[in-house]
Parts: structure tokens; sequence; C-alpha cells
């Protein structure tokens, strides 16, 4: 076993991409002065007869918890690093995740990730509507990171892994990891006037919408 920095969360709203350039250009770091113990052995002792789940509370919880927070990040990576709350809710609910699971209700079961530092929502209010998105968190980029979302992935098709399928993979993984990065200045800009933008078009049409009279009844 080895300590690990965790790495800092990038946000994906356009006001949190810019305050956290910010930060990063002033402390000139990327990570968060929080660690965690990350495992070094080979890939090939790496199963669950050498390295089993904790037994606290419950080696089958615990079990179910590791499963279920590796499908969750998985998910949200090969959806290029975040997906819309109602897409995740969505996943669940095929898996028959989306009322209970083996751990608790799914709405607790998200709190826990969310406390654990597995995922994160992200909240944008910038535009005049509300959009909420996970996202990857720090932990889960060092106790999953690709090469857990590409290990899951390889263990469900197995047999049925074909070279069209790592291609796949490969490119939602560099998506992702290309939509974690933090913006350039350039980029900040471009995607501040888009959010403007988009704010503007929808005064307008509320504004419309006001303006439009009330229609009556005329016999």
């Amino acid at each position: 076993m080895e300590m690990t920095e965790l790495p800092r969360t990038t946000s994906n709203t356009i006001r949190q991409r810019q305050q956290a350039a910010q930060r990063a250009e002033r402390q000139n770091n990327t990570t968060t002065a929080a660690w965690v113990l990350t495992n070094t052995l080979p890939e090939k002792y790496r199963t669950w007869d050498i390295v089993p789940p904790p037994k606290v509370p419950t080696f089958s919880e615990e079990s179910a918890y590791i499963g279920l927070y590796t499908f969750v990040v998985t998910v949200i990576t090969l959806g290029g690093g975040r997906i819309p709350e109602a897409k995740l809710e969505r996943y669940l609910k095929r898996t028959n995740a989306d009322q209970t699971t083996p751990v608790g209700s799914t709405e607790k079961l998200l709190a826990r990730m969310k406390r654990d530092g597995y995922i994160k929502l992200d909240v944008d209010n910038s535009t005049g509507e509300t959009i909420k998105e996970w996202v990857v968190a720090a932990r889960g980029k060092v106790e999953i990171g690709d090469r857990g979302v590409a290990g899951l992935v390889q263990a469900v098709y197995h047999d049925s892994r074909t070279d069209e399928l790592d291609q796949k993979l490969a490119r939602s993984l560099q998506l992702a990891q290309a939509n974690d990065r933090t913006p350039t200045q350039a980029e900040q800009q471009q995607q501040a006037e888009i959010g403007t933008s988009r704010a503007r078009v929808h005064t307008r049409r509320q504004e419309h919408a006001d303006e439009e009279p009330e229609e009556t009844d005329e016999e």
C-alpha cells in the first residue's frame, strides 16, 4: 500500500471552471492536500480471495457498495466524464437500483458516494435554468480511474469483447480526460460568451411569454 494525494475535482460549470482555474494559477498546483491509501499490488494479485472487501459493517454489504460505486463511476466516465442527473437515474432504473439497493435507498447510496469522495453533483444556474450533472470526484479517479472503468467493461462483455469495443472504450476514456482538464483562458472566455448568449435567449423568451395577451372567449 502507499499514500496517494487526491487530485482536485474539475468543476464543469462555466463559473466554477473560471474560479478553479484562478485558484490553480494562484496556488500553482492541482492537488488537494488530502490523501488516501492505494493498492500497489500487480494486477494479477488484485483478486478478492487475496484482497477481499472490508468486513465492516459486513463483507456482503461492502462488496455490494464497491460494486455499485464502481458501476456509477464507470457510467459517468463513459458518458464523457459527466452525465445529467436524470440520465444516471435512468441507468440505475435499468439495473433495478433506482429505489433501493443492497446497501439502502438509492438516495442514501448516492449521498454516501458523495460523502466518500467518489462522485460529485455539479449544479449550474448560469444560463437561467438549473442544470445538474454528476461528475467523478477525486477518490473515484484515484481508486477506480481508467483502469477500473476498462476492467468493468471488459468483465461485462468477457467473451463478447471485440477490437471495436476496445476502440470505443478508448475513445470514451479520452473524451472523459479531455473534459476533466482545466480550460485555457481562451476556452473560458468562449464558454462565458456561450453562457451569456443562452441567458439572453432565455430572458427574451420569458419576456415574450409575459407579453402575450391572455385569450378571452368572445360571443
